[in-house]
């Protein structure tokens, strides 16, 4: 099932045009759910598109499919009119700020309004006591977390307002990072992006940072929550448009820097996989990260699959929930061993409810 939902994703990439074997009807609603889990569904449709007529799925499974991958086409329209305002709305009040992930890294998509969509992440400047004095004043009801203060717009649509936007648990890495932020901020409020469907654009970071930003979410939900190929796909298309060897090398030493060059490695192995020209690549594939990276991907699905598998699991208490979590950091270790310690002595000294922060 992997195999098949790896080609069907190359032929989505344009990587390669069909599959080695055709699939059964029951293999068909199998990856169907994969896609679900993975929140990819929109994306692999584009795939059964661009294949040959014989290898498609019969009708049941692709209008099941594409009902869902018009839902998804429809939803990004409302989320790229949401994220237009409130650029707008922040903007022309003066503040400082961009949509980070979301909406910005749709729009590198080949079929844009195809990516899964969710809540809306503004990074503002001004740090934690200006962004919350902001949002109280300027929503009804907001909710204050680690990094950032959320509200919920009209519509149901979650916005969140960082005033950090992403940091490490070891504290000299976090410190690294936290300075590299500081010295790219100034450029972040000013570059724009424009979004499908002719909705606008919006303030986005640069690619050069989101190099950084989006591989350190990736790794925080990798290492803590889990992840889906959502998150790997993101990150697929943003190597795709780098063209700028200088930022490449900039960004690969920090990556060392930060003790997370072989996480690096296992995923630039999936990135091989899915077909990412050669060029594109930050360092050499690490095949045995790799395999187990993908292995944990697809086992786990979204950022909500750890809490999902432990309940399935019937994990109750603190004391047994704590142990789940370090036995997958165990098994995570050698991804960034400094990291995983870190948070198993967190873990240990907190409990569950402190085990990491959310971004």
């Amino acid at each position: 099932m992997t195999e098949s939902f790896v080609d069907l994703m190359r032929v989505a990439l344009g990587v390669q045009t069909e599959l080695p074997t055709s699939l059964s009807q029951e293999e068909w609603w199998g990856l169907f759910k994969l896609a679900q889990r993975q929140s990819v569904v929109g994306l692999l449709f584009t795939g059964i598109e661009r294949l040959p007529k014989e290898q498609r799925p019969g009708v049941e499974v692709i209008m099941d499919w594409s009902a869902v991958a018009d839902y998804i086409e429809k939803d990004n329209v409302r989320l790229n009119t949401v994220a237009v305002k409130v650029c707008e709305i922040f903007c022309m009040e003066g503040v400082n700020m961009c949509v980070m992930k979301g909406q910005g890294l749709a729009a590198l998509y080949d079929t844009p309004l195809r990516r899964t969509g969710g809540d809306i992440d503004v990074w503002m400047d001004g740090g934690e006591a200006a962004v919350t004095e902001y949002m109280k004043k300027n929503f009804k009801s907001v909710e204050c977390g680690y990094y950032h203060v959320s509200t919920v717009l009209k519509g149901n649509i979650d916005l969140e307002v960082h005033f950090l936007p992403i940091n490490l648990f070891e504290p000299k890495s976090s410190e690294i990072l936290c300075g590299w932020i500081e010295k790219e901020k100034p450029l972040q409020w000013s570059n724009k992006r424009q979004l499908a469907g002719d909705a606008g654009t919006i303030n986005v970071p640069t690619k050069k940072f989101d190099l950084v930003y989006v591989l350190v979410h990736l790794f925080h939900h990798f290492l803590i929550e889990g992840c889906g190929m959502k998150q790997v796909l993101d990150y697929y298309y943003l190597l795709l448009s780098i063209d700028d060897e200088e930022e490449m090398e900039e960004v690969k030493s920090l990556f060392k820097e930060i003790g997370l060059w072989d996480f690096v490695g296992a995923l630039m192995y999936i990135m091989q996989i899915l077909g990412l020209p050669k060029e594109k690549m930050l360092c050499e594939p690490c095949k045995s990260l790799g395999v187990k990276m993908m292995d944990e991907i697809i086992n786990t699905g979204t950022v909500s699959g750890i809490e999902i598998k432990e309940k399935r699991k019937g994990v109750r208490g603190l004391a047994m929930t704590v142990s789940a979590r370090a036995s997958r950091l165990t098994r995570l270790y050698p991804f960034a061993p400094q990291q995983a310690k870190w948070v198993m002595i967190e873990n240990v000294k907190n409990g569950v409810k402190n085990l990491a922060p959310k971004f």
